[in-house]
């Protein structure tokens, strides 16, 4: 019956790390790492609810694990 089937939870974990470097008495470096899905969840994000050969089978997926990395400069 409609109403019945239920998406399974999502759970999503991401992280960011920051550290300030003074250079100077007025400059400023800053490092960051951002993690996002730290966990690496795979949980299906949109199921097939039509009737068939590929009933309830996942159709998007969360994205892998990713890390970036960047920095800025305050002058």
């Amino acid at each position: 019956p409609i109403g019945t089937q239920h998406s399974p939870d999502l759970t999503l974990l991401s992280f960011r790390v920051e550290k300030p470097f003074r250079l100077l008495e007025t400059q400023k470096v800053g490092v960051r790492l951002n993690l996002y899905n730290a966990l690496n969840a795979n949980t299906a994000t949109v199921i097939d609810p039509r009737s068939g050969s590929r009933f309830l089978r996942p159709v998007n997926i969360l994205p892998p694990r990713i890390a970036e990395l960047s920095a800025s400069y305050t002058f």
